[in-house]
């Protein structure tokens, strides 16, 4: 926020506010406009610490749940720092074509996106069974044993998605492609860990033997 507002003296009046897919300027907008991230960034930062305190009290004891949820903010937040930094940038420039940048963000920001999901993937395995983080579905709500079984699956899949994401926009794809390679590796993760967790689901509660492994 006060490197936002310290940005105010030297910006221009009217700044790029909004691009298309191809990176092209579509709308021109006030120099107050850049004060919108940090504001949203200051907010998410406020939820997440709420966030933490309910996960701690869910946990019962201990400091493991808050820990998760520590550092899947500190993704979110890093991602929107980014997300900020980049958007002075423009602005200060005047940049009117995004393509015409040597640094490219679109991969820049499916890579950070990625590198958040490794991080998430890294730790969901030693989230205990809480209502505010994890892969929670009615299933995998259903008890210890099932809540353990789906975040080692997800935490699995979050950690390969996110490392492809990282390894094809850094290495391969460029502009708007790489951001619609990232959003549907995204979902097609999602769609296995719902599969995953429908598995479960099917599995009889009376006999965790025959429940899917890992």
């Amino acid at each position: 926020m006060a490197v936002c507002l310290a940005a105010l003296r030297v910006l221009p009046d009217s700044i790029p506010a909004h691009y298309d897919a191809a990176g092209q300027v579509t709308r021109w907008g006030s120099k107050y406009e850049v004060l919108i991230f940090p504001v949203f960034i200051v907010l998410f930062a406020l939820f997440m610490l709420a966030m933490m305190k309910v996960a701690a009290r869910q946990e019962g004891g201990g400091g493991n749940n808050q820990r998760v949820v520590l550092l899947a903010g500190a993704a979110g937040l890093a991602l929107q720092d980014a997300l900020c930094g980049f958007f002075l940038y423009t602005s200060f420039a005047g940049v009117k074509d995004l393509s015409a940048l040597a640094l490219d963000f679109y991969s820049v920001e499916g890579a950070v996106l990625g590198a958040g999901l490794i991080l998430i993937g890294n730790y969901m395995p030693k989230a205990r069974r809480n209502s505010m983080f994890g892969f929670r579905t009615a299933a995998t709500m259903r008890d210890d044993d099932t809540w353990k079984q789906a975040q080692r699956f997800a935490g699995r899949v979050f950690l390969v998605v996110g490392g492809g994401m990282l390894a094809a926009c850094l290495l391969f794809l460029r502009g708007f492609a790489a951001m619609v390679f990232a959003l549907a590796a995204l979902l097609a993760g999602t769609a296995v860990c719902l599969w995953y967790s429908y598995r479960l689901g099917r599995a009889s509660p009376l006999n965790k033997s025959h429940a899917p492994g890992v």
